[in-house]
C-alpha cells in the first residue's frame, strides 16, 4: 500500500499543478486569438506576394505536414526542408503570382490550438502579360510553439467550379480518331512523350498542359477506330496550344519532328477541333 500511495501522490500533484498553469479560455481571450490568427493569415499571404520566403517559412512548424488535393505531399521535416528550398528558388525566379485571401474564419479550441479556414485566389501573370486565375480552399491547423503561432498542418483542396469556363469564356474540344492497332503508340505519345515531359517546363507552358484534359474512349467507333478527346476548359487566351510547340521545347526541333510521327501516324483522319463558348448553364 505504501508503494501505491507514494506513486499516486506525485501524479495527483503534477495534475493539479498542470491544471493550475493552464490559462482559462475566456470569451475575451478567444476574440483576441481570432484577431491574432486573422492578422497572421494576411501576413503570411502578404509575405508570399512580396516573395519574402526568408521570413514566411519561419511561420511553419518544423513538424509541418501538408495534404494537397487528396494526396500527402509533406510528412516529415526532411520533406518540408526540401520543399522550402525548392520553393524559395521557384518563387524568386518564377512569373509573378499573387494570392488573395477570401473569407477567412478562425475556430479556437484552446489557448494553444486553433484552425483557420479560407479560400484564396491565385493569379499568375506571365512574361507576355497573359494571366491565369484559379481558386482553392485551405485549412491550417495552428499550434503555439515557444509562445508563437505556427502552421502545423495544411490541407488544400481545389474549388471545382473554377476549373471550367464561365459564361462568355472560350473552350475547345479536339477529337482524335485513332486506329485500333495504334492505340498503344498514341497513348504512349500523349502521356509519356508529351504531357509528362511538357508539364516539367513550368511557368505558362506547364500551366497550359495542366489545363488540358485527356479523355480515353469507352467504346469503339463503327469503323473500328477509337476517339480520344483533348479538352481545354477554359482556354487560356494568348497562348499556343499546338503540340509541336511543346515537343520542340522539350526535345529540340529535329527530334520533335520524329516524335510527332507517333501522333500523326496513329490517326485515321485529321484531328477535328471544335471551338466553343460557355453559355450561362
Amino acid at each position: 500500500m505504501k508503494k501505491l500511495i507514494s506513486i499516486t501522490i506525485p501524479i495527483v500533484i503534477t495534475c493539479i499543478l498542470f491544471s493550475a498553469c493552464q490559462e482559462t479560455l475566456t470569451e475575451v481571450r478567444k476574440a483576441e486569438i481570432e484577431k491574432e490568427l486573422l492578422d497572421f493569415t494576411y501576413d503570411v499571404m502578404d509575405r508570399f506576394n512580396n516573395r519574402d520566403t526568408a521570413t514566411v517559412y519561419t511561420y511553419y512548424s518544423d513538424n509541418f505536414s501538408l495534404m494537397s488535393r487528396g494526396q500527402y505531399r509533406i510528412t516529415s521535416p526532411e520533406e518540408f526542408e526540401k520543399m522550402t528550398s525548392t520553393a524559395k528558388v521557384s518563387i524568386a525566379t518564377s512569373d509573378k503570382t499573387v494570392f488573395n485571401v477570401e473569407n477567412p474564419k478562425v475556430e479556437v479550441y484552446s489557448n494553444n490550438v486553433a484552425n483557420i479556414t479560407y479560400t484564396y485566389t491565385t493569379t499568375t501573370t506571365f512574361d507576355n502579360d497573359v494571366s491565369y486565375e484559379s481558386r482553392s480552399a485551405s485549412t491550417w491547423t495552428m499550434i503555439k510553439e515557444n509562445g508563437e503561432w505556427k502552421i502545423k498542418h495544411a490541407h488544400i483542396s481545389a474549388v471545382k467550379d473554377t476549373y471550367r469556363a464561365v459564361e462568355g469564356e472560350s473552350a475547345w474540344i479536339a477529337l482524335n480518331k485513332v486506329a485500333a492497332d495504334k492505340r498503344e503508340v498514341f497513348e504512349k505519345f500523349i502521356h509519356e512523350v508529351i504531357f509528362d515531359k511538357a508539364i516539367e517546363l513550368g511557368g505558362l507552358n506547364g500551366l497550359v498542359i495542366k489545363n488540358i484534359r485527356i479523355l480515353h474512349p469507352a467504346n469503339t467507333n463503327e469503323d473500328g477506330s477509337y476517339t480520344y478527346v483533348f479538352m481545354a476548359d477554359p482556354v487560356i487566351l494568348g497562348v499556343n496550344y499546338d503540340i509541336m510547340n511543346y515537343l520542340v521545347q522539350v526535345y529540340g526541333e529535329e527530334e520533335a519532328k520524329e516524335k510527332m510521327k507517333m501522333f500523326s501516324e496513329s490517326l485515321v483522319e485529321p484531328q477535328t477541333l471544335l471551338e466553343l463558348t460557355q453559355s450561362k448553364h
